[in-house]
């Protein structure tokens, strides 16, 4: 309530009162993936993957506007694909509309190429009040997948996938063959050819 300047009780009283909803979260995922004409890493491999809230974004979310994450994930020598790996979740604190760009850090290993067609994904995701004390995501849409995965109901589908190929420099093997005649054999007495044939095994692997 509110006391006027000789102390007494003003009408009508303020009663004053706070509102802050139940916050929500949004997990975001990432997971390395080959393709499929990549030769299997020989050793583990670690990629960065970069999560960063737009500078326009409003206040509200753990992942300020304008800040970042980075990630590590690691894939096992002999594997084509990672683990899916969380970033830090992002809560929301305030209903607004927020976007998230999601980028592969350019690998630096040799024989790694990007996938092609490779391009960042951005994230939108809605946040409302469902009128009941608590916040609620109620949209989430893609501006471009670039290398994630859509699902059946247009939603981004997380782990998003980053795609690269690995093909590794080639090196070369000169096969030859020599044909020679036991010592107690006599001289030809003109030319003569002789036919080789070198097989590949059926069980080596396809390029």
């Amino acid at each position: 309530g509110e006391l006027d300047t000789d102390g007494k009780f003003i009408f009508p009283a303020l009663f004053t009162n706070k509102y802050t909803p139940t916050p929500t979260s949004y997990q975001p995922m990432a997971k390395k993936l080959m393709t499929e004409d990549s030769n299997p890493l020989p050793k583990d491999r670690d990629f960065q993957f970069k999560i960063t809230a737009d500078g326009k974004n409003p206040d509200g979310a753990s992942l300020a506007a304008g800040s970042s994450e980075t990630i590590t994930v690691t894939v096992k020598a002999n594997k084509t694909e990672s683990d899916p790996k969380p970033f830090t979740a992002i809560e929301f604190t305030a209903a607004g509309t927020y976007k998230f760009t999601f980028t592969e850090i350019t690998p630096t290993i040799p024989g790694i190429t990007r996938a092609e067609g490779y391009t960042d994904a951005v994230l939108t995701i809605k946040v409302d009040d469902d009128g009941n004390g608590g916040l609620v995501i109620t949209e989430q849409n893609v501006s471009f997948t670039g290398d994630g995965e859509l699902s059946t109901d247009g939603k981004f589908t997380f782990p998003a996938l980053f795609t690269n190929k690995y093909i590794p420099d080639p090196t070369s093997y000169q096969p030859k063959a020599k044909k020679l005649m036991s010592e107690d054999s006599n001289p030809l007495p003109e030319d003569r050819d002789f036919q080789f044939k070198v097989t590949a095994d059926s069980s080596n692997r396809a390029l």
